[in-house]
């Protein structure tokens, strides 16, 4: 069956003076049967593309390390921008300086991780959703 798992560092770029931190990610789902434990942003001051580029590594590493020996599937719900940078980190793509994918509301970009390479299978999916309802 599914086993979710809630990331507090999987926000959008910049937002991270509205992110919750782990502990209060743990308190308001506890029926999550597990919590991750990865550094959420300071929200002293809005997060910064290239401090966005850091957290999306980080992301990607715990991901690899996670379900790298894995032959299972992995779904990943993220926002905008930081899923550009998560994509461009699970790759192995040098961090661009601004926004190149496209995304629909809900779109399904679909990777294939494996210990060897990382290929892009498809992008800005939203075949899911019935044309009347896009957005």
């Amino acid at each position: 069956g599914l086993k979710p798992t809630l990331i507090p560092i999987l926000f959008e770029v910049g937002a991270n003076q509205l992110a919750w931190s782990n502990d209060e990610v743990a308190e308001r789902f506890p029926s999550i049967r597990e919590h991750v434990d990865l550094p959420v942003p300071l929200r002293s001051a809005p997060e910064t593309w290239h401090g966005a580029r850091g957290r999306a590594d980080t992301l990607a590493k715990w991901l690899r390390e996670r379900h790298g020996a894995s032959d299972g599937s992995v779904c990943v719900v993220g926002h905008g921008n930081f899923n550009q940078l998560l994509i461009e980190s699970l790759l192995g793509m040098s961090h661009k300086d601004a926004a190149w994918l496209h995304a629909e509301n809900c779109a399904v970009h679909s990777l294939l991780i494996t210990p060897d390479e990382g290929k892009f299978l498809k992008s800005n999916d939203v075949s899911h959703i019935p044309e009347h309802e896009r957005s």
